[in-house]
């Protein structure tokens, strides 16, 4: 048996496991435990298909639920495509989805449907409509948010997807792309659909019953969709891409790829008929004999090909790996002599080949234009050139840009932009004509190498003065236009600065002045919040934000503005309220990332803050009010700033100073945060901290939560006195139970035995003098960053003596001595000294048998010396041992019918801390759960969660794991590794870190496991000199390595001390869970070392941004951060020349990263 993994239910309820299984990802179980606070319910599951969420955050999975008993079983890729499924409560009150086949049964008129686009038994809930009833002639509506409901006729409102409108006419479908034209949808067909902003839709209609939006579509770098232009499908020819009736899609994550995605070629007619680009198809089988008559190219390979295209047997002819401009003789078979005239110009054919970090190797692209060999000038065209602007001129060769441009006789390119002109200099005609449709109007040239070409595998937004790219970093000293061109090199200008001011471009501050207009980046003078009039400057979605100076000019009725929060000139769009217009008497509601509207009357729907606090900021109708979940409003008044927090993770920070604009502030810094306790005013000047009307927040990996405290006041009772408070540490007490010192006494993990008399710790009992005084503190890591938290808790305690007390929750501390047999569930047997799990000595009561695998419980539970802790599920009874009667009623009257008691160092003690997802359990068949093992170095492990403990008689092994245990005390995420055969794997829930037994599996990288360890052999050799007597003896050694990227080569390293350090890992499922990437963030810094892999929530390079290398100086180097210090990526034959293709920048929060 490999493992067994538990699951949880998506109501926070644990799947309950009922026997052995062989498949470590099966997650079986037969059972539904929902719990709080220790306390559990339990509900069973009828056969059927259903679907669960296992990971909060996550796709659901598909269970299969079957058999005598039913066991319900994960069935990994059982299902496909769209399907619905039914909402039902079952007689317990849990919410259950079960799969409907057959659609001519359903009701939507009296029963809940939702329909769940799946793949590879992963589901996610959609929107679409469905067919359904008698016949299938009845259609639904079905939406994300809601339940399915009957569609008499057309659909007027429709389903709004991300790029556009899917609608019923009442007898079909149609789909309108913003600010397009709508567009018949028809069965068997998939449809793809993109927007002005580069949004994008991909729709399903491939079975007639459903059409729905997809919601797995390709979402990786450089993912390409084909689809006929003129009706949007997907497919059906359309990935030949030899026409320009098709069309290429580039998704990059949730956007379009506008830059590499293009209008399909037809070969032929663009490159000439004795040399065309390779069709992957052609190139697969060269075995034609026949004799050669003309060639393609595909990647820097030539191919040779017979008169009927096919690919003959002749040896492919390699055009050298150095990058740059080829020139290339068709008559000699070889790259020409540029060192004397050229000769055989009708088979001159010009290259341009740049490495591609897509593929991974370099890529040859056939171009047009000027070369220059000594004093001789050629031009490389198909038709015969004119004066206009990008032409050589005749009487001074240089090119017709500004004030003319020389040939560049090294091999450091500079790019300049000219518009399109159809003289077939460096585009043929039908290229011409593709690019002027795409309302493009610039194209690039390069100048490199004597020669000047149009730059076609070059793509990107570029910023330029005078025509010129500016080849630098995001901090562009100036520029006076910005451009985006696609991979062809087609360009069209998407911000020209007409007038002078302040703007907002791609979230960067710029000042533009001066005649001609130049824009430098802003100097820090405009931080803060800040209002930005809209331009729209073409129509296809490019925008330029201007600042507003005076809010008196505003005018919201005719104009647009967004709302703008700026720091060091780096501005995000944020949301909140201005006054503005005369005497600034209007308001303006202004949402994230949209314009602002006029707010006439009182704001009932309010802004929603920023962080998931469900926290409001509302216009009154008088003045603004901030509400947190169901709490009651408080006033926000000009002059301040606020800061509020929720159960210490999540917060919002709401800036009012400027009298005229009210919002939530994103710039909130590191530093800590005082704030009047009942106001919840930011103040400053208190940093003694010395009154309790004050609190103080420390912000720690972007959690303000960590060691925040009230301030002190030392008339006040210390924390203890609160039975729930959390505490890192416990303060001392005078006789009056007052805190009269600051003395502390520090706390580790573990149920803890205090003495209130003593003020002090009783690490090693033997006897407890101070009965009355002694107190049971239940100590551990939670929560999402893993706080110390430490509850007061009751319970049995056995010391070194053999003594045996009882510390209970009715106040009733007391020694019990050998008696008569008692057993009451959850007493400990004064005859046996053994705790009564079972209620009764002779039960049915069991527990598993870890060595056996068999049920086997006997007559009650040993103490346990162990720092282990095992923690079982016990059916609640009013004892008042470890519940109150109050606690035992309030748990009984909210239908909680078990409690956690955990066993460990001598005590067993009720699991207060214990809450919800935070552990796994293992479920026997009556009321009794033993989960062992709770932290992650032993060999056999249920569940986890990153605990760890250091005893006296472990002492000679604590050097060796030292580093390995502070970093699991803190709460770490990534793999932890023992040897190849022990590994641990912590990874992020929905409310903390779980930790788990690991088993490699994977034997290489690839683009399925990123993110995973894989092993392979490494063979090794000790071989002596030939002058020495030589030996030679090899050994078999297993590497381990992660996985770091794939993107049609490996990016992997090592786990050795010669490869620690900070990397970069790229976002998969696998990251995804472990670490906590998205489409928003789908990089993570991590640290490598050979005994683990752990996400870094604290890197900083005193920077901005972080710089990665992605090829890296070496194999084992590759995604490795640059530190200062460090060497760029420089061109191997030029080391002045920067390779910034090979330099990855991230903008980086806690550990998360994404591109700015």
């Amino acid at each position: 048996m490999k493992e067994i993994e538990c699951a949880l239910h998506y109501t926070s309820s644990f799947l309950k496991l009922d026997i052995k299984y062989e498949s470590a990802n099966s997650r079986p179980f037969d059972s539904l435990y929902s719990c709080t606070n220790g306390l559990c319910k339990i509900s069973s599951v009828k056969a059927g298909k259903y679907v669960f969420k296992y990971t909060v955050g996550y796709p659901l999975d598909f269970y299969v639920c079957e058999g005598d008993p039913i066991i319900c079983k994960y069935e990994d890729e059982a299902i496909d495509d769209i399907n619905v499924f039914k909402e039902y409560i079952d007689e317990n009150g849990y919410t259950l989805f079960k799969l409907i086949e057959n659609l001519d049964s359903l009701d939507p008129e009296n029963e809940k449907y939702q329909i769940y686009h799946c793949k590879n038994s992963y589901c996610d809930r959609t929107s679409g409509y469905m067919n359904y009833g008698k016949d299938l002639v009845n259609t639904c509506k079905c939406t994300e948010n809601d339940n399915c409901t009957v569609q008499s006729g057309t659909d007027e409102t429709g389903l709004t997807g991300n790029a556009g409108t899917l609608k019923y006419s009442g007898s079909g479908f149609t789909y309108t792309a913003k600010g397009g034209e709508p567009k018949d949808i028809t069965s068997e067909n998939d449809y793809f659909f993109v927007d002005s902003n580069s949004n994008y839709d991909y729709i399903l209609f491939r079975n007639a019953n459903f059409v729905a939006f997809e919601k797995y579509v390709k979402k990786n770098w450089n993912s390409s969709i084909y689809i006929t232009i003129s009706t949007n499908v997907v497919g059906k020819g359309a990935e030949n891409c030899n026409s320009n009736i098709y069309y290429r899609y580039v998704i990059d994550y949730t956007k379009i790829n506008s830059y590499y995605s293009v209008v399909c070629k037809n070969p032929e007619a663009t490159t000439g008929n004795f040399l065309t680009e390779c069709e992957n198809a052609t190139i697969k089988s060269c075995s034609s004999g026949k004799e050669a008559s003309k060639y393609c190219y595909k990647d820097n390979k030539i191919y040779s090909l017979d008169d009927d295209g096919a690919c003959t047997t002749a040896e492919p002819i390699t055009i050298s790996s150095k990058e740059g401009v080829k020139i290339f003789d068709f008559t000699t078979m070889k790259e020409a002599d540029t060192t004397s005239e050229l000769s055989n110009l009708e088979k001159i054919v010009l290259f341009n080949c740049s490495y591609d970090d897509r593929s991974g190797y370099i890529q040859c692209v056939r171009t047009y234009g000027y070369v220059k060999t000594g004093t001789n000038y050629y031009q490389v065209v198909e038709g015969n050139a004119d004066t206009t602007a990008g032409v050589l001129n005749p009487a001074t060769f240089k090119l017709n840009i500004e004030d003319g441009v020389e040939f560049v006789s090294d091999d450091n390119a500079s790019n300049y932009f000219v518009k399109l002109a159809n003289n077939g200099i460096f585009l043929s005609v039908e290229d011409y004509n593709n690019a002027i449709v795409g309302s493009n109007t610039h194209i690039i040239i390069k100048a490199v190498s004597n020669t000047f070409i149009i730059e076609n595998l070059y793509a990107g937004e570029f910023y330029a003065l005078k025509s010129k790219y500016i080849n630098s970093s995001k901090a562009i000293d100036s520029f006076d236009k910005v451009y985006i061109c696609n991979i062809d090199g087609l360009c069209r200008i998407s911000v020209s600065i007409v007038e002078t001011g302040i703007f907002n471009l791609h979230n960067r501050l710029y000042v533009c002045e001066g005649n001609p207009i130049v824009c430098s980046k802003d100097d820090g003078t405009n931080d803060g919040l800040n209002v930005f009039k809209v331009y729209d400057l073409d129509g296809n979605g490019d925008i330029l934000l201007k600042l507003t100076e005076d809010l008196a000019s505003v005018d919201l009725e005719s104009e647009k503005y967004q709302l703008f929060n700026c720091k060091s000139a780096d501005c995000r769009s944020t949301k909140g309220y201005i006054k503005y217009g005369e005497g600034f008497s209007s308001i303006g509601r202004c949402p994230n990332n949209a314009d602002c509207t006029v707010q006439a009357e009182a704001d009932n729907k309010g802004l929603e803050g920023l962080h998931s606090i469900h926290s409001t900021l509302k216009y009154s109708g008088t003045g603004f009010t901030y509400t947190i979940q169901d709490g009651s409003p408080k006033d926000i008044t000009s002059g301040n700033d606020y800061f509020f927090l929720y159960e210490g993770y999540d917060y919002d920070y709401i800036s009012f100073s400027n009298e005229n604009i009210v919002a939530f502030n994103t710039n909130v810094g590191n530093g800590p945060l005082y704030i009047n306790a009942s106001t919840n005013v930011i103040v400053s000047g208190i940093e003694n901290c010395n009154s309790d009307i004050y609190y103080k927040y420390i912000n720690k990996y972007g959690n303000f939560e960590f060691d925040s405290a009230n301030c002190i006041n030392l008339g006040f009772n210390c924390p203890l006195s609160n039975n729930n408070a959390i505490i890192d540490d416990i303060h001392t007490l005078d006789e009056n139970g007052a805190c009269s010192t600051i003395q502390e006494v520090t706390l580790t993990e573990g149920v803890k035995i205090f003495d209130l008399t003593t003020k002090a710790e009783i690490k090693i009992a033997f006897d407890l003098s101070n009965l009355e005084s002694i107190v049971l503190l239940n100590c551990f890591y939670i929560g999402k960053i893993m706080q110390f938290q430490c509850k007061r808790t009751y319970g049995y305690v056995m010391t070194y003596s053999d003594k045996y007390f009882r510390i209970g929750a009715d106040g009733k501390n007391e020694e019990i001595e050998f008696g008569d047999p008692d057993t009451t569930v959850g007493v400990l047997n004064p005859a046996t000294f053994k705790l009564n799990i079972s209620g009764a000595v002779n039960s049915n009561g069991k527990v598993l048998d870890l060595a056996t695998f068999q049920l086997d419980f006997e007559d009650g539970v040993d103490f346990s010396d162990d720092s282990s802790a095992s923690v079982y599920l016990v059916k609640l009874e009013d004892n008042g041992i470890f519940l109150s009667s109050e606690d035992y009623n309030t748990a009984i009257t909210n239908s909680k019918t078990h409690i956690w008691i955990i066993s460990v160092s001598n005590t067993f003690v009720f699991d207060n801390i214990f809450n919800d997802d935070q552990l796994c359990a293992l479920l026997l068949t009556d009321s009794y759960i033993s989960v062992n093992n709770r932290i992650g170095y032993y060999d056999f492990e249920l569940c986890e969660i990153p605990i760890s403990y250091t005893t006296e008689n472990e002492n000679e092994n604590e050097e060796e794991k030292e580093e390995e245990n502070i970093e699991i005390e803190n709460g770490v995420i990534g793999y932890i590794i023992s040897d190849e055969n022990n590994i641990s794997i912590c990874k992020r829930s929905s409310k903390n870190i779980i930790c788990e037994e690991y088993t490699i599996t994977e034997t290489s990288c690839t683009s399925d496991n990123i993110g995973k360890l894989f092993k392979n052999n490494e063979k090794n050799s000790n071989e002596k000199t030939s002058n020495e007597e030589t030996t030679n003896e090899e050994t078999s050694k297993e590497k381990i390595s992660i996985c770091l990227n794939y993107s049609d080569k490996e990016y992997s390293v090592e786990l050795n001390d010669a490869n620690q350090g900070n990397y970069v890992l790229y976002k998969s499922s696998t990251t995804n869970e472990i670490f906590g990437t998205s489409n928003d963030k789908p990089y993570v810094i991590i640290t490598v070392n050979k005994n683990s892999v752990l996400l870094n929530t604290k890197y900083t390079n005193g920077l901005r941004y972080v710089y990665i290398n992605k090829e890296g100086s070496s194999a084992s180097s590759m995604y490795k951060i640059m530190n200062k210090g460090d060497n760029c990526p420089k061109d191997i034959e030029n080391s002045s020349v920067l390779i910034e293709e090979s330099i990855l920048e991230l903008e980086c929060d806690n550990g998360l990263c994404s591109e700015p």
